[in-house]
């Protein structure tokens, strides 16, 4: 059995970003993805830039945090009139039972040009495609299959079709609790994934 260590949001802010930095050099992360649409993202890419020999470094496909990359004229239903993103919440309460629960559906051009723009700032910056392409937060079955078709035309690993596979099992997000970081501290996911890892190991 192996178990793979994401850290994802890289970039999201500087603290995150250095954080998992040092989960790199003195933990187990092997995999985290990048937010290309921050503003002080060129600076984060230097950081862990010698780093990226003993990682897989992708992106973070991101619809709801931050500032966009196209603007508000391009995505009118994605972002606030300052071309920030709507926040997963604001996205979900435009979720009804009317549009099946997803609005983007009707808005598929919008999200497939911002992903796409991201994909190519991190190819820009980085200097080569992202080792593979992940959602953040806020999912649809249009996020979904936009980032599916994206990984696709760039021949890159998806992880929400990685697993897919029979071999792979999410731990999922059991641990999580809202409530602010007081809240989460008091969880222990290690307990929860290594629990979950001998289930499977005996199943």
């Amino acid at each position: 059995m192996k178990l793979l260590v994401q850290s994802d949001d890289y970039g999201i802010t500087r603290a995150v970003s250095l954080g998992c930095i040092h989960g790199i050099r003195n933990g187990v992360i092997r995999n985290t993805g990048m937010f290309a649409n921050m503003p002080w993202i060129e600076e984060c890419v230097e950081w862990i830039r010698p780093y990226l020999d003993q990682i897989a470094f992708g992106i973070d496909l991101n619809a709801s945090t931050g500032p966009s990359i196209l603007g508000h004229e391009k995505l009118p239903t994605l972002t606030h009139e300052d071309g920030t993103f709507l926040g997963s919440k604001e996205n979900r309460a435009l979720d009804t039972d009317e549009n099946d629960h997803d609005h983007l559906a009707d808005h598929r051009d919008e999200l497939y040009a911002e992903f796409k723009a991201q994909i190519e700032r991190y190819i820009e910056l980085v200097g080569h495609k992202p080792d593979y392409i992940h959602n953040h937060a806020y999912g649809t079955k249009t996020t979904d299959e936009v980032t599916r078709t994206l990984a696709k035309e760039y021949g890159v690993l998806c992880s929400v079709a990685f697993m897919d596979r029979e071999e792979v099992t999410e731990p999922g997000m059991g641990w999580y609790v809202w409530g602010g970081p007081e809240a989460q501290l008091n969880e222990d996911p290690i307990s929860y994934i290594t629990g979950l890892g001998e289930d499977v190991m005996n199943s």
